[in-house]
C-alpha cells in the first residue's frame, strides 16, 4: 500500500494465486504462488517486482474495516480524533486519500469494539 499501488488478487484454483497491478494494463508487475507439495507453505514461483504506472491515492485494499484496525490503538486513546486529522494521518501513513464517509465507518467499528 505504501508503493501506491492497487492490487489484483486471483484465484487460479482452490490452491494456486496471481496478484496484478490494477493501476496499468502496461504493468508489468505479478507475483504468482502455489503451496508446496505435502506442506502447508506457500512457494513464490514467479515475481516482479518492477511497477511502471503513475501513483494513485487510491486503493481498494484500504477499507474501512483496515483502517479501524490499524489505527485501532490510536482511536481507543483518542476517540474523539477528528476526521480531519485522521484523513491527513492516513494519507501520510498509506499515501492513500480515504473518503470521509469511509474514515467515519472506520471511527464507528474501532469504537463497536472497544
Amino acid at each position: 500500500m505504501k508503493r501506491g499501488c492497487d492490487i489484483k488478487w486471483t484465484k487460479i484454483d482452490k490452491t494456486r494465486l496471481v496478484a496484478i497491478c490494477k493501476q496499468s494494463d502496461n504493468c508489468k508487475w505479478i507475483i504468482y504462488a502455489s503451496p508446496m507439495q505435502g506442506k502447508t507453505t506457500i512457494q513464490i514461483k514467479t515475481f516482479n517486482p518492477n511497477h511502471t504506472y503513475v501513483r494513485k491515492f487510491e486503493n481498494s485494499l484500504v477499507t474501512s474495516t483496515y483502517i479501524s484496525h490499524k489505527y485501532f490503538d490510536m482511536l481507543s486513546d483518542t476517540p474523539n480524533w477528528d476526521v480531519k486529522s485522521m484523513k491527513k494521518t492516513i494519507r501520510r501513513d498509506l499515501f492513500v486519500d480515504a473518503h470521509c464517509k469511509k474514515i467515519y465507518r472506520a471511527k464507528r467499528k474501532a469504537i463497536d469494539i472497544m
